[in-house]
């Protein structure tokens, strides 16, 4: 393959897979002749790169190139020779970037070192003692420092610790950690099934038998003390590969349409909705628990036919009504809970919105001091501080928002979270009487109850205009016509707060994305029209 556009021509969308997602599959051809290129001015001789002294690299290099008297050599010596001394004289000057100790510690050592090998008659131990202690604390120092330097180096560039992380851990383990893991659905899938899915939804063979040929030929070894011998995979996809998530989902879809459960699950608007599925995690519904174990029971049997299992221990079911009824599969009797955390948030009957912002500020501290070596070190700058809390500690506390519907104590209470993080960052209590917009100023954190906003008008917009039918946008425009709502105060909806700034046709306005624009701003600063 080739990342140069000029060897791809023809590029075309497969329109005949159905992924469940806004992903598509492409098509092109490579050109079979090599296109001609300008050669390149090419030399021996690598760049030299000086990290050091500059100046310090020119005045050597003059008492060199005077010593030697490199001028009365002929033109082509004198190259040579001015290279080699460059090279030399830079690599004396650079400053080793693995280097850990600094010039200071180094003369400390140099100096106990001459001390234990004269071994003076007086005061010689005393002597190496304190060397010994001062040595020490520079240790420590040049640690930190080096340590530091690292973590503001990669967060400038990326806003994430892990690449500095991964350098600034030089410890190696001898043996490698051996995790016993669960059965997985991508390792069990079956090969045939997976042909034969593709050639339902319309593939065409040739593509089909490209990946027989690279799966036929897939093989495996064990390397523990000695490596075994290769064996043959026969079932699963390969791990890492992109196509991988594509062939299970097409696997998966042949799977639902066997079930044919056109008339099973809830009606939305006279359509039923029976399952939601994202890659291997399903959800099933259904308004009656015997029907759910029927579907329950049908799924299990179509997918063994795939070469998948149902994980009994992971699987739950959660109910509005009573739980009287044992619902089994395989004859493994399946745990009834009150709540349960699909996809990364919190699904409940009941209270939903309150356990959910509970978990997500429990999760954003979690975070926060996970990230203690940066967030309350005095010696990071704080510019790297809002780097790392924009980029690392929001998308925690605001994951899923575009589905929130938050009441003005909900949303306090995500304000409260994010003030005594900005407390804590700065050093400052409570009791010390400072005021928010002296915190704010300082700190200039992006604001979670203006992100929480932003990204449910803009998500919402996408939605509404999104021509493909998903159930989002479906069940968004269903308004049930059986049952009522109870007397009483009533619970916030989702679209309450888009009403009050885009009135009661807002599903109107968002289909047009510049007026939709417009509004944004009245949103987010929570401006009635």
């Amino acid at each position: 393959m080739s990342n140069n556009a000029k060897y791809i021509k023809d590029v075309s969308i497969i329109h005949n897979l159905n992924f469940n997602s806004d992903h598509k599959m492409v098509r092109a051809k490579l050109t079979g002749t090599k296109i001609k290129t300008k050669r390149q001015f090419r030399t021996d001789n690598s760049s030299i790169l000086c990290t050091g002294n500059i100046t310090q690299l020119i005045s050597n290099l003059q008492k060199e190139i005077n010593k030697k008297s490199i001028y009365q050599l002929p033109i082509q010596e004198q190259y040579a020779k001015l290279i080699s001394l460059l090279k030399t004289e830079t690599k004396k000057v650079n400053t080793d970037s693995k280097k850990v100790i600094s010039d200071e510690t180094y003369q400390l050592l140099k100096e106990r070192k001459e001390l234990l090998q004269k071994k003076e008659k007086k005061n010689y131990r005393p002597k190496i003692s304190e060397l010994s202690k001062k040595i020490n604390v520079n240790i420590r120092k040049d640690k930190k420092i080096k340590r530091q330097n690292t973590l503001k180096k990669h967060i400038e560039k990326t806003g994430g610790i892990k690449k500095a992380i991964k350098e600034l851990n030089s410890k190696k383990e001898w043996m490698l950690k051996v995790k016993t893991m669960d059965n997985k659905a991508f390792d069990s899938l079956e090969h045939d099934y997976i042909w034969e899915a593709l050639r339902i939804q319309g593939i065409q063979g040739k593509y089909i038998k490209l990946l027989q040929n690279i799966y036929s030929k897939s093989t495996a070894r064990v390397r523990l003390e000695t490596t075994g011998e290769e064996f043959p995979i026969e079932r699963g996809v390969r791990q890492g590969d992109p196509i991988s998530p594509k062939l299970f989902s097409a696997a998966l879809e042949i799977i639902f349409r066997n079930l044919q459960w056109d008339h099973e699950g809830l009606d939305i608007d006279g359509v039923k909705l029976n399952h939601l599925r994202f890659a291997d995690d399903i959800i099933l519904f259904s308004e009656c628990p015997k029907q759910l174990e029927q579907m329950l029971q049908q799924l299990s049997d179509q997918s063994a036919i795939a070469g998948l299992t149902i994980n009994t221990a992971k699987t739950k079911i959660m109910t509005n009504t009573s739980q009287s009824y044992n619902i089994r599969v395989n004859a493994q009797e399946i745990e009834y809970v009150e709540e349960y955390v699909y996809l990364g948030q919190l699904v409940a009957a009941r209270d939903t919105m309150h356990k959910e912002i509970d978990r997500r500020i429990s999760n954003t501290w979690k975070r926060y001091w996970s990230l203690s070596e940066i967030m309350k070190n005095e010696d990071m700058p704080l510019k790297e501080k809002r780097k790392v809390y924009n980029i690392c500690i929001l998308p925690c506390l605001t994951y899923g928002c575009q589905t929130w519907a938050l009441t003005e104590k909900l949303m306090n209470k995500v304000n409260v979270c994010q003030n005594g993080i900005e407390r804590s960052v700065i050093g400052v209590k409570r009791l010390d009487k400072i005021t928010l917009e002296e915190i704010k100023y300082i700190t200039k954190f992006k604001e979670a109850k203006k992100t929480c906003k932003t990204l449910k008008w803009r998500w919402t917009g996408h939605m509404i205009r999104d021509t493909n039918e998903k159930w989002t946008k479906m069940i968004t425009e269903w308004y049930p016509r059986n049952g009522k709502r109870n007397k009483g105060r009533q619970m916030k909806r989702w679209e309450d707060d888009l009403k009050k700034v885009a009135g009661p046709v807002w599903m109107r306005i968002a289909r047009d994305r510049s007026m939709w624009k417009k509004l944004e701003e009245a949103y987010v600063e929570g401006q009635a029209v």
